[in-house]
Parts: structure tokens; sequence; C-alpha cells
């Protein structure tokens, strides 16, 4: 060997020229282009060799290539490959042991005339702009592949079950159902090793369901086993039972998602992955996006939302929470998957979100008017007198069953309002003093007028321009938990110009730019009932 500024003449590289430079990518050469690598015949320096190739657009169309669908493992590099594009060296790259036995299962198998695509070599992982860039193309990628192939990682025990399902499975088929007693027979004293394979970690990370459901077709492989994925879940269906409930991460999740077709609105793509692991927070909306369908209105959240790495994390789920407009009755339970969330930090949340560069102004909007619902809900179950905190979450979930009894779709606006009430509803505790708390503040008064200054001020009680969407009964009683109802004397502080004529008959919050009324009626004796209800404007007014 001879040296040439500082790079090695190497005969094990085809006659190329070999450095110890780290690996550098050269940039992409637009948005729409990727790069895939082939595994070289001849190793440099006793080590993989990967060519590194870009293909634009256009080209993509007849291009012939599998993509890697992969566990990363531990992510701290052990191995070493060399890889080489247009330039003339082959430059070092580190890589995790994962990967490595894979390229090394392909090059041992001679799988030297295949394209690959695997998310560490063929992108920049420290370009953080083409990084955001291609994130929303990634469903796109593993759609158009040839096959995605499943890298899993087995134990021995888990090896031996998985070789005997693909045995059987490559059998002669003659005497159908006497050989598939024969097979279940057989398989039945793997039990334990084929569970623990359908519930392996690799299923239930993130990036991994939009690899697998929106491919044409996935193969299995693991050292010497490989079969098709559709075909391994017909044959081990038996084994599916009770253990797999829906939403648990399994092997079956994936398959049902295939089997449906892939596509589902947001709210329900956020409810149902909750579980999932992510390395990146963030990923548990960028990872799923390729999944989720377009709005009602034809509008499309991937285009909405924006891959913004650099992005508090909190934010990029609020993008999440404003686009998913869930059905009344899963409100709930498909925005709390996003939290935790506590009060104070929904408050600062909400203004940081709001005044930041980073949310487009349709995401303000939406902020702007969660924030108003979130402080007059806060407030009205602050004031003194108001529900014992544990009553306060029941009444909350109550109205959000009743509003979904009702045959109605809210708006963007009144879908962002009621996110704010949620927010409200997970207050660990009220704020104490909330009016010296708001005054600290510099704030606005509060939105709440009694029945005396709505009618001194010429606002009318009557409700003739909106339509009840519920109007939910809080009875005045008490167990050992505390009051179930607003007090009469006590709901009448929340009142924004408060003197001595408030009267707390009525408590009423109006959010005409959202087009909801809140209204607040404690009961007046131990006998009656009080209400909380919501009001909508009547659409066309």
């Amino acid at each position: 060997m001879t040296s040439l500024r500082g790079s090695t003449w190497s005969k094990s590289a085809q006659n190329g020229l070999v450095t110890e430079e780290p690996y550098l990518y050269h940039a992409l050469s637009s948005s729409s282009a990727i790069r895939l690598i082939k595994v070289l015949r001849q190793k440099v320096n006793g080590c993989i060799a990967c060519r590194v190739y870009q293909f634009d657009e256009k080209q993509q169309t007849t291009i012939k290539y599998h993509a890697l669908s992969y566990l990363w493992g531990d992510p701290k590099s052990t191995r070493q490959i060399y890889l080489k594009d247009q330039g003339q060296e082959w430059c070092p790259y580190p890589i995790h042991e994962n990967l490595w036995r894979f390229l090394d299962h392909a090059w041992q198998r001679k799988m030297f005339d295949r394209f690959f695509w695997t998310d560490h070599l063929c992108l920049n992982q420290n370009g953080h702009e083409e990084i955001s860039q291609q994130v929303p193309r990634m469903h796109a990628i593993y759609r158009n592949a040839e096959l995605v192939l499943i890298w899993l990682q087995l134990d021995k025990q888990e090896q031996g079950a998985l070789r005997k399902v693909v045995k059987a499975h490559n059998r002669p088929k003659f005497m159908p159902k006497f050989w598939h007693s024969v097979v279940q027979k057989r398989l039945s004293s793997h039990q334990a090793s084929i569970w623990r394979v359908m519930e392996n970690p690799y299923w239930g990370r993130v990036w991994i369901v939009q690899e697998v459901v929106m491919a044409k077709r996935v193969c299995v492989t693991c050292e010497d086993i490989s079969i098709e994925l559709d075909e391994l879940r017909a044959l081990l269906d038996p084994f599916r039972e009770a253990r797999f409930p829906p939403g648990r991460p399994s092997m079956w999740v994936l398959c049902d998602m295939r089997a449906a077709g892939g596509k589902m609105p947001l709210w329900r793509i956020l409810r149902d992955f909750t579980g999932y692991q992510s390395s990146r927070p963030a990923d548990r909306v960028y990872g799923l996006l390729g999944m989720v369908a377009d709005h009602d209105d034809g509008s499309s959240p991937v285009e909405i939302i924006h891959v913004d790495y650099d992005k508090p994390v909190l934010y990029v789920l609020l993008d999440a929470m404003f686009e998913s407009s869930p059905p009344l009755a899963e409100y709930r339970l498909a925005t709390l998957c996003l939290g935790p969330w506590n009060t104070y930090d929904s408050l600062l949340l909400l203004k940081g979100y709001i005044s930041s560069s980073t949310t487009i102004s349709r995401h303000k909007d939406f902020a702007t008017y969660a924030l108003q619902a979130f402080e007059a809900f806060n407030i009205i179950k602050s004031v003194p007198g108001a529900p014992h905190p544990y009553h306060m979450s029941d009444i909350t979930d109550d109205l959000f069953t009743s509003a979904a009894e009702r045959d109605w779709k809210p708006t963007w606006r009144q879908s962002a309002a009621l996110i704010g009430i949620l927010l409200a509803r997970w207050t660990r505790s009220p704020i104490d003093h909330w009016k010296a708390h708001r005054q600290r503040r510099g704030e606005v008064p509060s939105p709440w007028r009694c029945a005396t200054h709505r009618s001194l001020n010429g606002e009318h009680a009557d409700l003739g321009s909106y339509e009840v969407v519920t109007r939910l009964p809080t009875k005045r009683s008490w167990d050992h938990k505390g009051a179930r109802n607003w007090d009469c004397e006590g709901v009448v502080s929340a009142c924004g110009e408060q003197s001595q004529s408030c009267d707390g008959s009525t408590m009423t919050c109006e959010m005409p730019q959202v087009g909801f009324r809140l209204l607040v009626q404690p009961a007046i004796n131990d006998e009656g009932e009080g209400y909380l209800s919501l009001y909508r404007e009547e659409p066309g007014r």
C-alpha cells in the first residue's frame, strides 16, 4: 500500500482509495430525492463496504429496492463499515450492532445486486433540515419499496419456534385439514416462544407502524428464517386468542391495520398508539403522520403539521391535538393520551405556544380559543363553594358524555374551546384566590357575568340565537369527598363586575368568537337541582 494525500490505496476496495476521515454526506439534489445503498462483494480493510446512490423523483418510478425495518437496539456504535458515493475515497462509518448484523446477513447471502433503503445509512442523521424534509416522506419510501424486510432479533428458543413455523408452512399442502391439525399440534409445544415472537419489542416502536402497514409486501427475516408477514399471520392466528387485546403492542395490531387499509383519522391514531415507543418524543406524532387520513373537508393534517425537531415537544403535541378533532365521545381519551397536563403548565404552555414563531396562524387562533375556555372553566371551578375537584372531574366528563349523545359536529373553533375545557379539567387543584392571581398578572377581569350585570349591560338572558348542546344536572348534595354542586353565595364571586348587587342565580360566560355560551345555575335549595349547560350558536347565524 502507498500513501496519497492522507489516503491509502487498497486492493480490497476494487483498487479504490481508502481514508480514515469520517464519511460526509453529499446533500440530496432535491427534497424528493432519496439515497439507496448496495452491499459490495469486496470488503474494505476487512469491513463491509456499501456504495451510496442518489435517485431523483423520476428515477424512483423505475428503481426497485428493499426497505429495511428493524429495531435499532443499543444506539451506541460498536461496528464500522465503509461508505462511498460519487467521491473517490472509501470512508469509515460507525453503525450499531443490529444494523451490522443485517448487512453481514446480506453479505453472507450474496445480496450484491439489490438496492436497500435503511434510515441510518440513507438519511444524514446529523442534517436536521434533511431529516425534517424526509420524515414526511417515510411512508412513501416504504410504500414504494418492492419489499419491506423486517429484521427481527430473537433468542434461540424464539428462533427455534419461528423456524418450526416456517418449516411447517413450506411443506406440501396436500390433505389440508389433516396437515393443519398436525401443524397446530406440533407448534403448540412452542406456544410460549411463539407468543414472545408476536410481542417482540420491535412491534411496539412508533416508526415500525407505518413501515409495516403501508408496505406492498412484508417479509419477516431472522438469520436463516424468512416468511412473508401475511402468511405468518394466517399460520399463527390460532395462537392469538385473548392474549392480545386491541391496542396492546403486538404483531396483530399492525397486521389488522394492513388488512383494514392503513389510513385512519389522526385522533384515532394518537389514541391507539399512545403506548408505542420512540427515542424522540416528537415522533409520537411525526412517526405516525404517514397513516393519517384527510379531514372531512379534504384538508390534510400531514400538510398542516410541519415536521420541526427544533420545536418544543409540547408544541408538537398541541399541533396534533388541534388537528385531531375527535368525536365528542372520544375527546377525553384522545386528548389525554398526549398529556400529562396540569393547570399552571397548561396556562403557560398555551400562552407560549400562541406567541411562538414556530406556531402557524391557524393553530395560534385555535390556541387562543382554547385559552379563553381554559381560563373561564378554571375560574368557575375555583370559586368558593364550587364542587369538590373529585366531583368536578366527573361533572366535566359527564358534560362531554352528554354532548356526545347529540348529533353535533363541533366547528374547528369549538373543538379548540373544548380542548381548553379539558385542559382545565385536568387541573390538579383549584387556583387559590383566583382574583388576586389574575390581578398580579395584570389580566382582564373574569369573563363570567351574573344575571344582574348581564341585565345592566343590556345583555338579554334569552337564548334565542343559541341551541342547547347539553344541560347537565348537578344536585346540591354532599358525600365524604365534598360538594357536588356550586353554591349561590360562592359562585357569584366569579362575576367580572362583582358588586353588592350581584345575583348568583345564573352565571354566564359568552364566547362569541367560538359560538359558545356556558351557564352555571346553582341549586337554590337542598332538594333542587343545579345545572351546568353548554349552548352553541345556531348554524347559519
